[in-house]
């Protein structure tokens, strides 16, 4: 079997939540932003790069190791 960071993995209520959180203060950020950066090509690059920067955060929260992810490794 191959890795697991290829496949889903079902999130807990409390990652759901943070992972909320996050994506909600992304958006906040990106709306004081807005009215500060001109339109263009380095708006365009910033929010790209915002948007990845939010889907890397929500992916280390979303691939976290569950504390029962951890006994499995060390019994198997």
């Amino acid at each position: 079997m191959g890795t697991n960071k290829f496949y889903s993995r079902e999130v807990t209520e409390e990652q759901k939540n943070r992972i909320g959180e996050v994506q909600h203060n992304f958006s906040m950020l990106y709306d004081y932003m807005n009215e500060f950066i001109p339109e263009g090509r380095e708006k365009s690059l910033y929010t790209t790069k915002l948007e990845e920067a939010c889907m890397w955060a929500v992916k280390a929260i979303s691939i976290e190791e569950k504390e029962e992810d951890e006994v499995w490794k060390r019994v198997y």
